[in-house]
């Protein structure tokens, strides 16, 4: 069993980085740019080409060969 009490940290982690409005107002921009995507409409053409292409890639990802295969 861990017992922390008896670990000593003598220096913590200090990052060298300022947070400027520039980066916060971006950080803000992420959850309403998830929305706008998770809420867009795809072309149906694309859906089936999107779908062929997923399961092609977790197939060629899954095997331990699949840098063998040829697709």
């Amino acid at each position: 069993m861990l017992n922390l009490n008896s670990i000593k940290i003598t220096k913590m982690l200090r990052p060298n980085f300022k947070l400027t409005n520039k980066i916060l107002n971006s950080i803000a921009e992420i959850p309403a740019a998830r929305e706008v995507i998770l809420n867009a409409s795809i072309l149906p053409q694309w859906d089936v080409k999107l779908k062929k292409d997923a399961i092609l890639n977790r197939a060629y990802h899954s095997t331990s060969i699949g840098e063998f295969l040829n697709l």
